[in-house]
């Protein structure tokens, strides 16, 4: 599944940008038309820098390869992907419209404002004094339409208000506050701001922002308390559990992600590691992630959020549901007693929610976790399949497979039974094809239609690596080598897919057409396959790629890579084996299949060992321009040989 779309655009940096560098070396962009924004470390800046008039971006890749400090590979594409979604990287030459403005297209600097310090001592005077209200003040809801009328525009007063405050502490920042105006976000009409601005004033300028709209709540439930305001202390308490939802965009989730993200970006994507990930996570402990304390303490607040607010629920059935009940039954007339009724069904509401949505995280995180064993999204597909003799010619099917790379050197005998063990899906767009994780024993051609190759990071958001079209090939990496899939193919229309089963690929292919040039060719597929360094290639990556090698044969004491000096060859033992030395002390020894040379390649140094012959044997031997220049063609590609990579350099470090 290789993914040419991303390294073969040319893309510049759009013109405008507003940029402000943090004292730690950060420098902050904001987009004149979207108000989106983009935080990038010095060693991302000079990676961001080189778009500067417009660069392809395999031309990129190819300038850092070569320089001796680069960037990690994974952490490159993450921003060009990231850069390009958000519009700060467009395509050389594009026009860009203003259909999508910043936030209404308006801004206001408020006349004054205050910094964190004045927030911070605003927090520790409300927060405890806010909370000792709520929980000894035991709010109760209003028992008439007046009192709820009353309450509701309290709500909107405090919610308002916090809005106001917030504008405050943008104007400490000299941030601006975009869209004021009224909203209706939560079903009730308040004063509102945008302040993704803060983004720009740094993380202090978040946490004040963020902090100030949840000590306003806070602070009018204590008042309402003392001063005994009628319904004040149900709406102060209600307006906190609001506006501290770690749910969609909020003050607190604004707050847990200046506290604790790592990469300095606006909040985005933590729910979705809580109703997928968090489950896996802590039961693959040996997964670490690079988010992994925000992740933790968003879901940890998560859990005590839905828990606080199930007590209060509790505590108001509890003080008024018998109450309630009585005048649903026996109330004076039909208005009282409706009222009653629609009380009742929002206290239970404030207990079933969390109960539910708590059920329903548990459901979907177990769902992840037995979808690969159980729920495999290619099941649901092989009620679909038919005999491809049934649809599509002999002759006709056998040229079409004969265009495609991996059947590209087949005889047209091979490509016949090749052919009739074919079966023909047609999918409807839209339909998941196979699921990243997945046990996978089936690969597809795509006969007609296009597919959407999609991976998961480590939130759990699906991020589209490729699109495939006629004649490419995907689902093959579970025929090579018994490994989970390693992405996600969704249709993205209405698709005709070509299925080749496992037994029939080792039967026609490993077994039948074991010998010559084919046999050649799969065994280097396999030898690819069984390593991390190449288990995510796809089938026609993998073919481009062996054309590429030269065999190499060598005898006991011959020597591949020499330690300390020049290398410019990588390996793949075809057969025999090999030793790695360090200091004249063994390492470790290589057999068929293992690699040499990849770390000195991409880390530009000369080797930290000796490899040596132990006996006659052959490699596959590639030249170094030949390795990079590949390497970068394909996205997947260079994250899989870094990863490996470090994983070597690790084992060597503790050794």
């Amino acid at each position: 599944m290789h993914d040419h779309s991303l390294n073969s655009v040319q893309l510049e940096i759009f013109p405008g940008l507003e940029t402000k560098t943090l004292p730690d070396g950060t420098r902050l962009l904001k987009h004149p038309l979207c108000a989106e924004y983009l935080a990038l470390t010095p060693a991302q800046q000079g990676v961001f820098d080189r778009f500067a008039g417009g660069r392809q971006v395999q031309e990129v890749l190819n300038d850092l390869l070569h320089v001796e400090e680069r960037p990690p590979l994974r952490e490159f594409y993450r921003l060009v992907i990231h850069a390009r979604e958000q519009r700060f990287l467009r395509e050389a030459g594009g026009e860009e419209t203003t259909d999508q403005q910043a936030p209404a297209g308006t801004g206001v600097e408020w006349p004054f404002g205050w910094r964190l310090a004045v927030v911070l001592v605003a927090a520790a005077v409300c927060v405890p004094l806010g909370v000792a209200a709520i929980v000894k003040g035991m709010p109760s809801t209003p028992h008439s339409l007046g009192g709820w009328a009353i309450a509701v525009a309290q709500v909107c007063i405090v919610a308002s208000l916090s809005n106001v405050l917030a504008g405050c502490a943008l104007r400490g920042y000299g941030r601006t506050a975009y869209s004021p105006g009224i909203s209706w976000r939560y079903g009730l009409p308040y004063f509102a701001i945008d302040g993704r601005d803060a983004f720009m004033g740094g993380r202090p300028c978040q946490i004040a922002v963020s902090l100030q709209m949840l000590v306003v709540p806070l602070g009018f439930a204590f008042v309402a308390w003392r001063l005994n305001l009628g319904g004040g202390l149900f709406a102060g308490a209600l307006t906190t559990f609001i506006l501290s939802s770690p749910f969609g965009r909020t003050p607190a989730h604004d707050l847990l992600h200046a506290l604790f993200k790592k990469d300095y970006q606006l909040p985005q994507h933590a729910g979705t590691f809580l109703g997928k990930r968090l489950l896996k996570s802590l039961i693959c402990r040996f997964q670490t992630l690079r988010e992994q304390e925000y992740f933790y303490v968003y879901a940890s607040y998560a859990v005590v959020w839905m828990g606080a607010l199930l007590l209060f629920g509790a505590g108001l059935i509890h003080r008024q549901g018998t109450l309630l009940v009585d005048e649903v039954l026996f109330g004076p007339d039909p208005a009282s007693r409706l009222l009653a009724l629609l009380m009742l069904v929002l206290l239970a509401a404030s207990l079933l929610i969390p109960i539910g949505y708590q059920l329903w995280l548990v459901a979907r995180n177990l769902f992840s976790l037995l979808a690969p064993y159980v729920f495999r999204a290619e099941l649901s597909l092989r009620g679909r399949w038919r005999r491809s003799s049934e649809q599509l010619s002999g002759e006709g099917l056998a040229q079409f497979l004969k265009r495609c790379l991996l059947f590209s050197d087949l005889s047209v005998e091979q490509l016949a039974q090749i052919a009739d063990a074919m079966t023909y899906a047609r999918v409807r767009s839209g339909k998941t094809i196979m699921r990243e994780g997945d046990r996978g024993d089936c690969l597809a051609i795509v006969y007609s239609g296009r597919v959407s190759v999609t991976k998961e990071d480590e939130s759990g958001r699906e991020q589209e690596v490729a699109v495939l079209g006629e004649r490419d090939v995907f689902g093959e990496i579970a025929l090579l080598e018994r490994v989970p899939r390693t992405a996600t193919v969704r249709s993205l229309c209405r698709c005709e897919l070509l299925v080749l089963e496992q037994t029939a690929f080792e039967q026609l292919l490993v077994d039948a057409l074991g010998a010559g040039e084919i046999r050649t060719l799969i065994q280097i597929c396999a030898f690819l396959r069984r390593h991390d360094l190449f288990s995510t290639w796809s089938d026609s990556a993998i073919q481009s790629f062996a054309h590429m090698f030269s065999f190499w044969a060598f005898e006991a004491g011959d020597c591949l890579v020499k330690e300390n000096e020049p290398n410019d060859t990588f390996y793949i033992i075809y057969e025999g084996e090999v030793e790695v030395l360090q200091g004249g002390k063994q390492l470790a020894i290589l057999s068929v299949g293992d690699f040499v040379g990849e770390i000195s390649l991409l880390r530009g140094t000369p080797p930290v060992a000796d490899v040596s012959a132990l006996g006659r044997g052959r490699a596959l031997k590639l030249g170094r321009e030949d390795f990079l220049t590949f390497m970068s063609r394909d996205l997947r590609t260079g994250v899989g040989i870094e990863s490996t990579l470090e994983s070597r350099l690790a084992e060597n470090e503790s050794t």
